[in-house]
């Protein structure tokens, strides 16, 4: 996420709503920009990664859910495209091919308003809830492919 475009400046508010309601991290497969500073407490940061560690990365950081955190009306997003090949739920604004290309997959998953061009992140993580359930902790459950109660993180 290297840029305000592609999602930047939402990692310290949605790393402090993470820790608000209790939540796992957000992991961040790919590089940020430093002028972005983000809360490592709630947003690690991977790095790079080639597309065939996709599969390896999901199982590493057990995520269970795609935030493809574009504010931005893309034309193509390969990143979107890379997430819903994993079949996971994907999460994403509603706008530009991000959203044309999860609706025509018919993606699990949802889209996240923008409203006046800020993101509803609380609105997103209240609907993560509506959709997957709660354990009562303010979590998401997890699947029922999960071998513990640990519920399962986010990437983006």
């Amino acid at each position: 996420i290297r840029d305000r475009a592609k999602g930047a400046a939402l990692l310290a508010p949605l790393g402090q709503a993470l820790a608000r309601r209790g939540w796992p991290r957000l992991v961040v497969l790919g590089e940020t920009d430093p002028a972005f500073p983000v809360p490592r407490a709630r947003v690690q940061v991977h790095g790079r990664y080639d597309r065939a560690e996709i599969p390896a990365l999901i199982a590493r950081y057990r995520i269970d859910h795609w935030l493809i955190p574009s504010v931005w009306p893309e034309t193509f997003s390969f990143t979107t495209q890379e997430a819903l090949s994993t079949g996971l739920p994907v999460w994403c604004f509603d706008l530009g091919d991000q959203v044309r290309a999860a609706v025509a997959a018919g993606a699990p998953g949802g889209l996240i308003a923008l409203r006046d061009g800020r993101a509803d992140l609380d609105g997103w993580l209240d609907a993560l809830v509506g959709v997957t359930g709660s354990d009562g902790s303010g979590a998401p459950e997890t699947g029922a492919d999960r071998s513990d109660s640990r519920p399962g993180e986010t990437a983006a």
